[in-house]
């Protein structure tokens, strides 16, 4: 399946997802060098709440972001 074959990357992003707990999941991916306007407007095209915190996000979710940041050369 693609999770499977992607799961070493989603696994990296979900780990920088967790980075510190209790914190918002775009506050924890500040790291990626993405400014939070551009990660609101990424997770507003997945259709994923800019509030969210990392423990809320689904397997699909997480696959979703993975893929979109693969796909622009922001993880590999």
């Amino acid at each position: 399946t693609v999770f499977r074959e992607n799961l070493a990357g989603v696994m990296k992003l979900v780990r920088l997802g967790f980075k510190m707990r209790r914190k918002k999941l775009i506050n924890n991916l500040a790291s990626l060098s993405i400014s939070n306007q551009n990660l609101s407007l990424i997770l507003a095209e997945l259709n994923i709440e800019t509030s969210i915190r990392a423990e809320q996000m689904t397997n699909k979710q997480w696959l979703e972001l993975y893929l979109y940041f693969k796909d622009r050369g922001v993880l590999k």
